[in-house]
C-alpha cells in the first residue's frame, strides 16, 4: 500500500509540474493583461490614418520576402462607431498554435488626434514598438523585425 501512495504522489507531482510549465497561449487579451512591455504615444492624426499606416507597414515588414520557420498573420480591425482600431501581428506555428507578437490599439482622442498603445510579448520587441511611432509621427517606413 505504501508503494501505491508513493506512485500516486509521484504521478500527481508530474502532472502539476507539466501543467505549470506550459504557458497559456498568447492571445490578444492575454497580451493586454500580461505584456512584457507597453509603449504609448499620441499622434496629431486621425485614428483611421494611423490605423491604415500601422496595418500597411506591418504587412510590408512582416509578410514580404521573409524566410521564417513560421507563418505570420497580420490582422486589422476598425470600429468606426467607437472610433477605435487594432492591428495585431501573430506568429502561427502549425495548424493550431498562435502566439501574438504585438498588438496595437488606436483610439481617437479628437478629430485629428489619436492615442496609440502597443503591447508586446517579449522585452526584445521594445524597439519594434518604438519603431511604430516613427511610422506614424515621422512617416518613416523602416523594418527591423525581431521575430524569433
Amino acid at each position: 500500500m505504501g508503494k501505491r501512495i508513493l506512485r500516486v504522489k509521484a504521478f500527481s507531482l508530474c502532472i502539476i509540474v507539466s501543467l505549470t510549465a506550459c504557458s497559456p497561449p498568447m492571445t490578444v487579451n492575454y497580451l493586454r493583461d500580461n505584456p512584457a512591455g507597453k509603449f504609448e504615444f499620441n499622434a496629431d492624426k486621425d485614428y483611421q490614418d494611423v490605423f491604415t499606416t500601422i496595418l500597411a507597414q506591418s504587412r510590408q515588414c512582416y509578410l514580404t520576402g521573409k524566410l521564417l520557420s513560421h507563418q505570420m498573420a497580420i490582422r486589422g480591425h476598425q470600429n468606426k462607431k467607437d472610433k477605435t482600431g487594432n492591428v495585431t501581428v501573430s506568429l502561427l506555428y502549425g495548424a493550431t498554435s498562435t502566439e501574438t507578437h504585438y498588438t496595437v490599439d488606436i483610439i481617437a482622442l479628437s478629430e485629428h488626434q489619436s492615442r496609440i498603445v502597443t503591447y508586446y510579448a517579449k522585452a526584445s520587441t521594445a524597439p519594434e514598438a518604438e519603431m511604430i511611432k516613427t511610422w506614424v509621427t515621422d512617416d518613416i517606413h523602416i523594418c527591423t523585425p525581431n521575430l524569433t
